[in-house]
């Protein structure tokens, strides 16, 4: 009988660190946002960009949406979830890009009951617009955003219980990658991931080292970072234990004036990487190469 328990036991407790290694795996997943505004890029405007992470068959899609009651969009999708936007920008310039609160528990952040970035783009035509409605993140899960125009970056860390952080610059860089760094939101990191913080400093750094204005060929370069390895670079293919890789890159330039230009490299698993680059014209709905 003694043995029986404790063969009981030993199952219970394999069962229980296979479970958490799992867990940890699965939370592993990310993305790193980063941008320019100002005098910090050559054209007096906006660069922002994203590299998504996630697990291989979390497939990207980009495409037009034309909402019966907003603004069109054009946005980067995860049509194998929820076909939720993790990137976009609507026909009056705003973008909004996301990431994920990974320092927050799974059952704490995944409570999203519409696309609020989605929302974001349909409804507002500036960062200023969305500024000037803070209360409207109160209705957000739990996530960090990036918001930009052809004059300004926005971050807004929403943490759970409709906590919310801003910051805004007219001149500079900013980033992020899935855990809070606002000095009022620090407290609501629970689990703070390796990877986050070592593509956070990376990322800052290639931002913060360039003496000279940022344009699209220097975001694709970080975009293609591979310093830290498969597993912690800005581009990441993943291995064997870690299966989380990048699935695409996203980067928009907003001018003064014209029509933004969009880069994007899809690497959807089984697929070649397939680029794509142009201004974006809401009038004929598609990306003109340039």
């Amino acid at each position: 009988m003694k043995e029986i328990n404790t063969l009981i036991l030993k199952r219970i407790f394999l069962f229980l660190f296979i479970f958490i290694i799992y867990a940890s795996i699965k939370d592993v997943y990310a993305c790193t946002v980063w941008g320019a505004t100002g005098s910090k890029t050559g054209f007096n405007g906006t660069l922002i960009a994203k590299n998504r992470d996630n697990v291989p068959h979390l497939v990207t899609e980009i495409r037009f949406h034309s909402p019966p009651d907003g603004f069109k969009i054009f946005a980067l999708f995860d049509i194998e979830e929820k076909g939720y936007i993790v990137a976009g920008i609507n026909e009056k310039g705003l973008a909004v890009f996301n990431a994920s609160a990974m320092s927050i528990p799974r059952h704490i952040r995944n409570v999203a009951k519409e696309d609020f970035t989605e929302r974001l783009l349909k409804f507002y035509d500036s960062v200023d617009s969305v500024l000037k409605d803070m209360d409207v993140f109160t209705k957000s899960h739990p996530v960090l955003y990036m918001l930009g125009d052809k004059n300004s970056l926005v971050k807004v860390e929403v943490a759970p219980e409709g906590k919310v952080a801003v910051e805004k610059i007219n001149d500079g860089v900013m980033a992020f990658t899935n855990h809070y760094t606002h000095s009022s939101l620090e407290n609501e990191n629970i689990n703070y991931s390796k990877g986050s913080i070592i593509r956070l400093k990376r990322v800052q750094r290639l931002l913060n080292k360039v003496n000279r204005p940022f344009n699209m060929e220097d975001f694709i370069s970080i975009s293609n970072d591979k310093k830290y390895g498969p597993v912690n670079g800005i581009w990441r293919k993943g291995n064997k234990r870690n299966k989380i890789r990048t699935l695409a890159c996203i980067i928009i330039a907003i001018p003064p004036s014209e029509e933004p230009e969009v880069y994007i490299k899809l690497a959807n698993p089984g697929d070649k990487e397939r680029v794509i680059k142009g201004k974006i014209s809401f009038l004929q709905n598609t990306v003109v190469p340039e």
